[in-house]
């Protein structure tokens, strides 16, 4: 009997995506279906259609991936939002084949959102009451640590001047922290810390107009004004620069900024700028620090040795390896987080589990190991049962979310 039910459901999906135009019952159908089935019927549907497209891929046109998430929108009426597209490539042999996009977890919202609630209680009573574990995305949070000792939760601050070091005013402004200089004089130089925890991201902009990200995990230390001779900072985590270009006094000489890279070892380097856009990426359980231009020139150092970087390349340290330069990086990739989503260039699942289990502060738990490669594009803002069922629609794993945990099946 449940083999038949099974059956009726493949079919009738089947049946109801090859379709030109749906009817207002297909609708509730769809809706229903989503609502109450996991992923498993629908990623067999996909994996049968991505075979069929490989099978005659030269006899077809170009698999539109964005193509797909918008015929099925028009079947539906509604306008395609692509904020809420989860798009994950399966790729066989070195070919694209095909795309899944994870539209279809979200349709029913769309659909539905304007129609009368009577009409569908049935179908949100029994998603509520089949609904699983899940854990929300990481929102805009950090705690800032004044140079007294003082802690200031910056996600429950009211905007405003949180503080005064020196000679400047501590600002919050949204979802931003501003130092404003007062340009009054001080000796005393004061330091503060921005600490993001997991599943936090946060964004400063110093004294000297230099405009920082902080992803989850992650810190910052830095004067509250910086000396007229250097800037210097100390970071840990994964931290975005757009260092702003600064003279100094009476002189056509600019002054330095130095980044230096606390790492567990404590060998992480140091990066040295004058006005550049950077990425560091230097986490306690990723295997190597990691800085990638986007403008100007730095120079990466650790333990005497030096690499001068341009912009499309990054060096990747390692105590066992020394200091590699790679090049032509995709930079949109690496800062992909900044601006708000997850890109996956054939990846190792540890890797993205890494990734995800910072954002959605979740320990993970490998039941066994897979070793292909992944490529997805995420939206950050997702639940994390999305973001892992987009995974999973690639055939090759399967995830459950127990205790706060990511368990790998």
């Amino acid at each position: 009997m449940e083999e038949n039910n099974k059956n009726d459901l493949d079919n009738g999906l089947a049946q109801l995506l090859a379709k030109q135009t749906w009817t207002k019952e297909e609708k509730q159908w769809l809706l229903d279906f989503l609502e109450n089935t996991d992923s498993g019927e629908l990623q067999m549907l996909l994996r049968q259609q991505f075979e069929l497209r490989e099978q005659n891929l030269e006899n077809t046109l170009p698999y539109d991936p964005a193509g797909i998430l918008q015929q099925i929108h028009e079947k539906a009426g509604i306008p395609l939002s692509h904020e809420r597209s989860l798009v994950v490539r399966f790729w066989r042999q070195g070919v694209a084949a095909a795309s899944v996009i994870l539209g279809f977890a979200l349709l029913g919202y769309f659909v539905f959102i304007k129609r009368a609630p009577q009409q569908f209680a049935h179908i949100r009573k029994a998603a509520k009451e089949s609904k699983k574990e899940d854990i929300g995305p990481g929102t805009n949070k950090a705690m800032l640590l004044l140079d007294n000792g003082a802690n200031v939760i910056l996600d429950d601050a009211r905007n405003g001047i949180l503080a005064r070091e020196g000679n400047v005013n501590i600002v919050k402004s949204g979802e931003k922290l501003d130092y404003q200089s007062l340009h009054a004089k001080s000796d005393k130089i004061a330091y503060n810390t921005i600490v993001t925890p997991r599943g936090g991201q946060y964004q400063v902009e110093l004294s000297d107009g230099t405009k920082v990200w902080l992803n989850a995990a992650s810190s910052i230390r830095f004067p509250a004004s910086f000396p007229a001779k250097e800037r210097v900072v100390e970071i840990s985590g994964e931290v975005y620069f757009e260092v702003a270009a600064l003279m100094k006094a009476g002189t056509k000489d600019k002054v330095p900024f130095i980044v230096k890279i606390n790492t567990t070892p404590g060998d992480g380097g140091e990066v040295k700028v004058l006005g550049t856009h950077f990425d560091i990426m230097a986490y306690p359980e990723e295997p190597e620090v990691r800085t990638t231009l986007l403008e100007g020139s730095v120079v990466y150092n650790n333990n005497g040795n030096s690499q001068k970087l341009l912009p499309g390349q990054q060096s990747a340290y390692s105590s066992a390896g020394g200091i590699k330069v790679r090049e032509d990086i995709k930079t949109d990739d690496i800062i992909s987080w900044k601006n708000g989503s997850f890109h996956f260039e054939g990846c190792d699942l540890e890797v993205v589990l890494r990734q995800l289990s910072r954002w959605y502060d979740a320990d993970v738990v490998f039941k066994r190991k897979i070793d292909d490669k992944f490529y997805a594009d995420i939206p950050m803002n997702t639940m994390l049962s999305d973001a892992l069922k987009a995974l999973e629609l690639t055939g090759l794993v399967h995830f459950t979310i127990e205790n706060g945990k990511i368990i790998v099946h």
